[in-house]
């Protein structure tokens, strides 16, 4: 979880719409993965 909150943090140095996004599909992920 510490490496997904750098990445993040990293990202956000870069653009916050890309972090956003990769939020979406990480969520969208894992809801898929519950749902299963």
């Amino acid at each position: 979880m510490k490496e997904l909150n750098r990445i993040l943090a990293m990202m956000h140095l870069k653009a916050t719409t890309q972090v956003n996004g990769i939020r979406l599909a990480v969520g969208s992920t894992i809801g898929e993965i519950e749902d299963v």
